[in-house]
């Protein structure tokens, strides 16, 4: 009959904890980021919606609309960069020019937004499920925050902005923006929740409010860290180890995705994605920097990775999500 001593034994149990410690810590945080075609250039992918398709752009020199979905990247008939995509499949984006113009493509027909009288250039940044746009303009010698309702442009800016600019809308019709006031030494962002006409102040200065969800959560940077806030509730939800993050989306499950720095000191942010209190690293290869910048409400996140100067558009899976720093 084998025996064993019990000190084996001990060392036995000892080397499968180790073991058991790096499979789990030392593993790379999803099986394979999914790299999104380029066109042969590079891109960013910078939204998705509730069916998985993803929107942004790509390409060499000229940057070219583009839409991926299972099949692959589309190359859009479209003048300029994509920005937004609704769950009808309607995208949004701007010309490639010197003053920029606004363009919806809905149902395969192209719509070049007429730039309203006293503005320069139109920028969308978002479109709802109701077909509203949100984004900014320059005009009066400031950028200017804008909503698109039904044919007619609306300037929402706050009274006295130097600078607005509305980031995102839900469809309620809420929209956050971020503002300046003044240009003047020891000037700060400000952040803004629209609604119906009234503004509400979102943190407080050093805020850059970047998105919100159906329920009127919304999300960005304040003094350097990533924040949820609603109805007045602030939460800073921290960072992975590093002094500065920033969330870009939260879906209506109440996920966010964003980007942080960790505690490598490269430097370098790595895209997270932050649920039940909890910030998780997404996953960024060695010798990389990574930003997802929307999420779906199944929890598949897009952005982009950069090694060196060229971007490329990723996707990941929160499903596949690892340990928490």
């Amino acid at each position: 009959m084998l025996t064993v001593s019990s000190s084996r034994i001990r060392i036995l149990l000892a080397c499968a904890l180790v073991i058991a410690a790096v499979l789990l810590f030392a593993a790379p945080a999803f099986a394979s980021i999914k790299y999104l075609d380029a066109l042969g250039g590079q891109g960013r992918a910078l939204a998705i919606n509730d069916d998985g398709v993803a929107v942004g752009y790509a390409g060499l020199g000229f940057p070219n609309a583009v839409r991926w979905d299972t099949r692959g990247a589309t190359r859009l008939d479209a003048p300029g960069p994509a920005s937004d995509i609704n769950d009808w499949g309607d995208i949004v984006g701007s010309t490639a020019e010197s003053y920029e113009r606004g363009w919806v493509l809905s149902s395969g027909q192209l719509t070049v937004l007429t730039t309203p009288t006293g503005w320069l250039n139109i920028i969308p940044a978002a479109i709802n499920n109701n077909g509203d746009i949100v984004g900014c303009g320059f005009r009066d010698g400031a950028m200017g925050a804008f909503l698109y309702r039904d044919g007619v442009f609306t300037d929402i800016s706050p009274v006295g902005a130097v600078d607005s600019r509305a980031m995102d809308i839900n469809d309620a019709g809420q929209v956050v923006m971020t503002v300046i006031f003044t240009w003047e030494p020891g000037w700060t962002r400000w952040g803004y929740l629209w609604q119906q006409g009234t503004l509400t102040e979102v943190c407080g200065a050093d805020t850059v409010a970047h998105g919100i969800n159906n329920k009127g959560q919304v999300v960005g940077c304040h003094a350097g860290r990533a924040f949820i806030w609603q109805a007045g509730a602030f939460t800073d939800i921290g960072t992975l180890g590093g002094t500065h993050s920033d969330a870009y989306a939260i879906n209506d499950r109440g996920v966010v995705v964003g980007e942080s720095l960790t505690s490598d000191g490269t430097g370098a942010s790595h895209a997270f994605l932050y649920q039940r209190s909890r910030m998780t690293e997404l996953g960024t290869p060695a010798g990389s920097a990574t930003v997802a910048r929307d999420i779906s409400s199944s929890g598949v996140a897009v952005g982009f990775m950069t090694v060196g100067s060229p971007e490329t558009p990723v996707l990941w899976d929160k499903s596949q999500a690892k340990r928490t720093r």
